[in-house]
């Protein structure tokens, strides 16, 4: 079966000691205190940074995690420093971190990992944090996490250090945003938010136009561009569509994205010089967070004859992919150790594939290839 058929186929244990509050804790009038006679609220302060040093591309949220629930309790400013008071005014979590509201408005609230239902005043208790986090929010990063159980009765004002972001392993490159959306005029901003309704409708041309306003208020709108190519190539007007794609590249060059439409697209014309490349680029940006980038590599590899790298890159792939989000490359790497006569190996990826094949999929030519690959490595009759 020919890849290109293929291609269009297609916490951790907590401790006990939250368990250990006292009924007298839980039920103190008013709401809970911060561990002393005082109902004075917690503050916590600090600064969260991406990993590899590069700016911020946006405020960054600032959450308490109570096993298996969280909530936004305030956002860094542009420079990633915080200062957020614990339970108070995050009802949507909206505010900035310098910024706390009536508590009236609402508590931290909710159901804690115990189950039970705490209505905070004016701050949080340093008994109910027991077995709580803090951590940074943003889409496609992993933060470290600041044990809130290290806060001491009395300390109403605790500095956690720096919180680092790291990219999700087998992350997903589209909710990685460009370090340049930060300079975005408000209008440029809002161009793209609706294009982003208008393609969510499929209305394709009415997000194209949305994007060309984006991009001509503020060229160096790398998102945009991307987005843009999206609805070009949706039109079916693949010669402009990678054009934006480039400009996308060309405005901020560790933005993941393009390369990845990039590479798709490319596959999608048979170009597979082409898809190779910028699958390979996207690899370089970041080897262990896309399981797509290797999987649009094999499949160029795979088409361009190189079998060897192509294995190489679907078994990355298939590694990376511990989500299942990409069954085509164990699909593919099926194909693969079918070529090679390993028929125990294939079969294997046969059935992860149509284990976690989306409903629609066609699997008959992969169940044909597993009963194949079964029979094949069966051991011989005596004669």
């Amino acid at each position: 079966m020919g890849v290109s058929n293929i291609l269009r186929s297609g916490v951790l244990a907590w401790s006990v000691a939250v368990s250990l509050l006292t009924a007298a804790a839980w039920a103190q009038p008013g709401g809970m205190s911060t561990g002393g006679n005082t109902q004075r609220p917690l503050n916590v302060s600090g600064k969260v940074a991406l990993e590899d040093g590069t700016p911020l591309p946006e405020k960054v949220a600032i959450e308490v995690l109570c096993p298996p629930n969280s909530q936004i309790q305030g956002r860094t400013d542009l420079k990633g420093a915080f200062n957020v008071e614990l339970g108070l005014g995050r009802y949507q979590g909206n505010d900035d971190a310098s910024m706390s509201t009536s508590a009236s408005r609402s508590g931290f609230g909710g159901q804690l990992s115990v189950g039970r239902t705490v209505n905070q005043v004016d701050g949080m208790s340093i008994i109910a944090l027991m077995g709580c986090f803090l951590r940074a929010s943003l889409p496609g990063y992993t933060s470290d996490q600041y044990d809130l159980g290290h806060m001491r009765a009395g300390d109403i004002n605790t500095n956690v250090g720096t919180l680092f972001l790291r990219p999700l392993p087998g992350g997903d490159p589209a909710r990685v945003v460009s370090a340049t959306s930060l300079g975005a005029p408000r209008d440029a901003q809002k161009s793209v938010a609706k294009a982003r309704d208008y393609l969510a409708k499929r209305q394709f041309a009415d997000a194209e136009t949305e994007l060309q306003k984006a991009v001509q208020s503020y060229p160096k709108y790398a998102e945009a561009w991307n987005e843009l190519g999206g609805a070009l190539q949706s039109e079916n007007k693949n010669a402009e569509a990678r054009k934006a794609y480039l400009e996308s590249i060309a405005c901020d060059a560790r933005f993941p994205q393009p390369y990845l439409s990039l590479a798709r697209l490319s596959a999608t014309e048979a170009n597979w010089q082409d898809a190779a490349d910028k699958s390979a680029a996207l690899v370089k940006l970041d080897p262990s967070a896309y399981p797509q980038a290797y999987y649009y590599n094999a499949v160029a590899q795979y088409n361009l004859a190189d079998y060897d790298k192509a294995l190489e890159s679907a078994q990355q792939a298939v590694k990376l992919d511990t989500a299942h989000k990409v069954p085509l490359a164990e699909q593919l790497l099926g194909v693969l150790y079918s070529m090679r006569g390993d028929f125990k190996s294939a079969a294997e990826q046969y059935r992860n594939y149509l284990a976690h094949a989306p409903p629609d999929a066609n699997v008959d030519a992969v169940k044909a290839r597993l009963a194949e690959a079964e029979t094949r490595m069966a051991p011989s009759a005596p004669k």
